[in-house]
């Protein structure tokens, strides 16, 4: 019983510990903890955030259905893949170097000014400017990650990094996730047209 018991535990603290799988297809990533679909930042670069909030309301573009995230969205992502730090200074935990690692895996590499990184704008949730998140998986100790969160950097105009085309900027775009419809399996499709077949020949053979 003991045992038993013991091995119960075990199991739970392996589900516990593990984190809720990003998803990516194409260029969108499924956050399963949260049921959002979120967009590579290397799928909306170039663009300051007046222009990419005007991409998102076009019906014509790749980018509309989609909105611009919140710092505390981002800051979800990021946590519940492991991520504990504070936003702003380097971490060498191994949880959330690999949170961080996960991440840029999954959103792509927008920077290259100082070593690998991605650059997203967000909405400021404080009612200033446009902030930016940035991350590095190798921060420039080369034993720890940083997330870093800068409020008001930019105007709403500016392209950032315009004239540096390897740091240019993409934007954290987010949106419900909506499961696709499964295609009818064709021979589900057959069988039920056979029925409906069938069904109307007896309902014809008992009115003569």
């Amino acid at each position: 019983m003991k045992k038993l018991t013991a091995i119960v535990l075990a199991m739970s603290l392996v589900s516990g510990a593990a984190h809720a799988a990003l998803v990516k297809t194409g260029n969108v990533i499924y956050d399963e903890s949260t049921g959002l679909d979120w967009l590579e930042l290397t799928a909306s670069t170039g663009q300051s955030y007046n222009s990419l909030v005007g991409e998102l309301a076009n019906t014509s573009s790749a980018l509309y259905g989609y909105q611009l995230a919140a710092v505390s969205d981002v800051k979800t992502l990021f946590n519940n893949q492991g991520y504990t730090g504070d936003f702003y200074n380097e971490v060498s935990d191994g949880a959330s170097r690999a949170a961080v690692s996960t991440i840029f895996n999954a959103f792509g590499q927008t920077g290259t000014n100082c070593c690998a990184r991605g650059d997203g704008m967000l909405l400021n949730e404080d009612g200033g400017n446009v902030s930016w998140l940035f991350y590095l998986p190798t921060a420039y100790s080369g034993n720890a990650s940083l997330v870093r969160v800068l409020d008001n950097w930019f105007t709403p105009e500016d392209q950032y990094w315009k004239d540096t085309p390897e740091n240019k900027m993409g934007g954290w775009l987010v949106k419900t996730h909506t499961p696709a419809v499964p295609e009818a399996d064709a021979s589900l499709m057959a069988a039920f047209g056979a029925l409906v077949a069938l069904v109307g020949l007896k309902k014809k053979s008992k009115t003569r």
